[in-house]
């Protein structure tokens, strides 16, 4: 490891301490994604990969802007548009770009203790139902759809692009086990939808489930006063694959479903249990009814540092995993 790797880990190693949490999932994460897949490719699949890019309509408004000093511009470019799909929630809003119900699926977990005879019926109707409901979640279409579009040289060259920011940001949303998952309850009939409606105490707030495990990663260690945002995941994504060998066996999975039921049985092993042990649930329906934080059991400890872990590693996977998707659709 050279001087400078160094340096950048011993700054990393005095940050750590206070390291708040941050949205990284959705930002950092998924840029850390398409980094490892687009460093993991030959030469002439990363320029096709640009080429692609470059007839994106926000081409110029955001894949290609604000690009930091120390960024290489296509590896910026790639990161970028792995974030286009969140990008657009907030901008171009008219424009039919945003697409709130492709980024997860809601496969079922069940916790029946305490529910009545009736109550098994009823949640057992809403799992059987929810496939045909959108809101239950589109990934497992939309990723398959994406890839084929990215595939066909015959697709219009704007919608390519579109396609391929989508395949570089789907992938990392199926490797998020909240992705994947809703846990039905007694409490919880209709599901969480993905830890949204599942409230934990977090830094003395009542936080959802789902945005601790966006965030829980935190990552903020490797933010400095110097740091750009190229230059933080980067240092993430270097760091990682250091520390979380990926498997031929994990690299072997390569069907988009088992992805998903691999997001899954994390949640329900991970996410929703720390260490065998079912977590407290506390469940709060509608945005304007949120719990008192007093009220809220605090998470065992421990679980924060075990979710970071199972979070950094599931960047890798999904970062490598998506080299194979992106080498089966470039010619």
């Amino acid at each position: 490891m050279g001087k400078s790797m160094i340096g950048y880990f011993a700054v990393a190693g005095l940050l750590l301490a206070n390291a708040g949490s941050a949205i990284a999932w959705h930002e950092r994460g998924h840029m850390a994604v398409a980094l490892i897949a687009y460093r993991h490719l030959d030469a002439s699949k990363q320029n096709q990969i640009i080429e692609i890019l470059k007839k994106h309509p926000h081409y110029a408004e955001f894949l290609s802007s604000e690009q930091p000093a120390d960024a290489n511009a296509n590896e910026w470019v790639v990161m970028r548009a792995a974030v286009w799909p969140d990008w657009v929630r907030e901008h171009h809003k008219d424009e039919g770009f945003n697409q709130p119900f492709h980024h997860y699926v809601n496969l079922p977990i069940k916790r029946l203790t305490g529910a009545s005879p009736a109550q098994v019926m009823e949640i057992e109707k809403n799992i059987a139902e929810a496939p045909q409901k959108p809101s239950s979640g589109q990934i497992l279409g939309e990723l398959p759809k994406r890839l084929d579009e990215v595939r066909d040289p015959a697709t219009e060259e704007k919608k390519r692009a579109i396609a391929l920011c989508w395949v570089l940001h789907l992938v990392g949303d199926l490797h998020q086990p909240l992705h994947a998952a809703a846990l039905y309850t007694k409490d919880s009939p209709e599901g969480d939808h993905g830890g949204n409606e599942f409230y934990v105490k977090w830094n003395r707030r009542a936080e959802k489930l789902h945005f601790l495990w966006d965030g829980v990663v935190g990552w903020d260690e490797f933010a400095g006063p110097m740091a750009t945002p190229y230059g933080v995941v980067d240092l993430m994504v270097r760091d990682f694959q250091q520390r979380h060998a990926v498997t031929p066996q994990e690299l072997n999975v390569t069907k988009i479903d088992d992805w998903a039921a691999e997001s899954r049985d994390l949640a329900d092993q991970e996410v929703y249990s720390y260490r065998g042990t079912p977590l407290p649930t506390v469940f709060s329906f509608g945005s304007a009814d949120q719990p008192n934080p007093a009220d809220l059991p605090p998470l065992p400890q421990g679980y924060a540092d075990r979710a970071r872990g199972v979070a950094e590693k599931r960047v890798v996977v999904a970062g490598l995993r998506l080299v194979d998707k992106l080498k089966g659709v470039l010619q």
